[in-house]
């Protein structure tokens, strides 16, 4: 099974009052949650730069347990709506990259071509 967390886009800016972080909702509609402006709680994941417009980066069960709870428990917390969509045995002609705790994936193809 593999993760991907989806989020309304945010902007993140310091809160005077507290000195923490304060995320303003920016647009709605879902965008990965880290394109959607999130970034608390990935820790130490080494981040891949996949330059294709279509990309999907969902966490591995490794990846989800190390750091996708963290990271949807953090925006939970902050207030952000996410959603998390799972995705079983993805085709290999779909992998762009892969690693213990992600991959990235190409969406499907229309059927219709």
């Amino acid at each position: 099974m593999i993760y991907r967390i989806t989020a309304e886009s945010v902007f993140a800016e310091t809160d005077e009052s507290t000195g923490g972080t304060r995320y303003i909702r920016t647009a709605s509609g879902a965008r990965g949650i880290f394109r959607a402006g999130f970034g608390d709680g990935f820790g130490d994941l080494k981040l891949c730069w996949i330059d294709h417009p279509s990309a999907r980066f969902y966490f591995t069960e490794l990846g989800w347990q190390t750091y996708g709870v963290k990271v949807a428990a953090a925006a939970a917390q902050h207030g952000i709506n996410l959603r998390v969509r799972r995705e079983k045995n993805p085709a290999r002609s779909r992998i762009v990259y892969q690693d213990s705790y992600q991959v990235v994936l190409l969406p499907l193809r229309d059927k219709k071509r």
